[in-house]
């Protein structure tokens, strides 16, 4: 088997349900780009997706691996497993229910030709009923600054090289939810600028319930607290309170109208997510620094 010059790096757990419709994309986006291995890396799914990774694989003419990543549960640990079984300098990672577009691969190729880290769009609207399409923002589909300061690259879209990422020293496995925020701070610190290529578009799917809405939000709010510490590390004010006191102020207001629109709802419980995760993402910062 030839050496590739390109690793794609899908951290799985139970995802059986929407793998194969991302392998078919990947498998899309290989017709441009140079000769590429795929990894899905499974960390304790339950549902069969290594399994589901085989059988795809068995009926596709691709270079396709799963590797188990069964030691700890985690996206930071499956994401440095499959950069150490990976056999290549040029590392991609995408999500395993999202979608890339057939330009995904080779426009992250040329990018990373020429920069050590990058990105692409996001799309919202591809995989999602209108209602919930703009929950998570504009911030989210295009470039994207974490606090306005530093460029970053959200997990389901990003590539490096890997000389630079194993410089930073990989991903940080305390952060189950925003190592993609702390990666970017950290490959900012080390003065990796982040190169933005157009056609490495991704549609991204979301939450499918109200109920599934809010628990990510909550999720990712535990987490913003240790990255706001890391940021003040950094010498970067996040003004934390400025930001908590508008949205408070926004689920004030708008409560009403989330009752009556499902859009509505589904923001109005992003937000509510977030705002708890952030009340009890303290211990954690404590933890993880």
């Amino acid at each position: 088997m030839n050496t590739p010059e390109i690793s794609v790096i899908i951290p799985v757990h139970d995802a059986a349900d929407t793998l194969v419709e991302q392998l078919d994309a990947l498998a899309a986006s290989l017709a441009d780009a140079p000769p590429t291995e795929i990894l899905v890396v499974d960390n304790r799914s339950t549902d069969g997706s290594a399994a589901v990774a085989t059988r795809w694989a068995d009926d596709h003419p691709v270079d396709l691996r799963v590797i188990d990543a069964a030691e700890r549960p985690g996206e930071p640990y499956a994401r440095n497993v499959g950069l150490a079984a990976a056999r290549s300098d040029t590392i991609l990672y995408c999500d395993a229910d999202d979608r890339v577009a057939p330009t995904w691969i080779g426009s992250m190729a040329e990018a990373l030709r020429s920069a050590s880290y990058a990105t692409g769009p996001i799309d919202m609207h591809d995989m999602n009923p209108a209602w919930l399409a703009d929950v998570r923002g504009s911030s989210v589909t295009g470039r994207s600054l974490l606090y306005d300061r530093i460029p970053y690259a959200h997990g389901c879209n990003m590539g490096f090289r890997r000389d630079a990422l194993v410089d930073v020293g990989g991903f940080d496995e305390r952060y189950t939810a925003g190592c993609d925020l702390d990666i970017a701070i950290r490959m900012w610190e080390a003065g990796h600028d982040l190169a933005f290529a157009d056609g490495a578009l991704v549609h991204y799917r979301l939450r499918p319930s109200l109920t599934a809405t809010y628990r990510q939000g909550r999720f990712y709010g535990r987490y913003r607290v240790p990255i706001r510490r890391r940021l003040q590390a950094a010498g970067i004010e996040a003004a934390a309170e400025r930001r908590t006191g508008r949205r408070l102020a926004w689920l004030a207001r708008t409560s009403p109208l989330a009752i009556a629109r499902k859009p509505s709802r589904a923001r109005w419980a992003w937000v509510l997510g977030q705002l708890v995760g952030e009340r009890q993402g303290g211990r954690f910062a404590h933890e993880a620094h």
